[in-house]
């Protein structure tokens, strides 16, 4: 009489590769979600570096940086003066591209001070909840700790 034999998994083995599986995972996915949060912020450095050639534009043309909204600008003096509902230098909302960011600008005729703040799931983002650029280059972005200390981190 021939006896033959069942192949296939059993019960333990199919638990060992379920456990297996699920500490990889759990080891893996942190790991994963925190370079999700660190490739979005190019949305906010992108978003504040065209609000940057924006207003230099302006400046070069009008001899002065805007200081207020300007969504359709077709003069200085619209440019100059506001007009129109967006935060300004031809962009119509103030959120950035990707939608990850919010945008803001602050300044007078001869400086600014552009930001773009996390929101949505980018406020995870635990290290570079902002992101700032003046007029001089000058890039900062962190953690704001109050309305007037941002705690400055390599996020650029």
């Amino acid at each position: 009489m021939l006896i033959r034999r069942q192949s296939g998994f059993g019960l333990l083995e199919i638990m060992i590769a379920v456990a297996i599986i699920g500490i990889l995972a759990s080891i893996a996915y942190p790991s994963y979600q925190s370079q999700v949060e660190r490739s979005r912020r190019t949305d906010a450095t992108t978003s504040l570096l065209a609000l940057a050639q924006m207003q230099e534009r302006i400046m070069a043309t009008c001899g002065e940086y805007a200081t207020a909204s300007v969504t359709d600008a077709t003069s200085c003096g619209d440019a100059l003066g506001g007009g129109g509902e967006g935060i300004g230098l031809g962009q119509a909302d103030a959120v950035s591209e990707e939608g990850f960011y919010s945008l803001a600008v602050a300044g007078d005729a001869d400086s600014y001070k552009l930001t773009a703040t996390a929101q949505g799931a980018q406020v995870n983002d635990e290290d570079c909840q902002t992101f700032e650029l003046t007029e001089l280059g000058v890039k900062s972005g962190g953690v704001l700790i109050d309305l007037n200390t941002l705690e400055d981190n390599d996020c650029w």
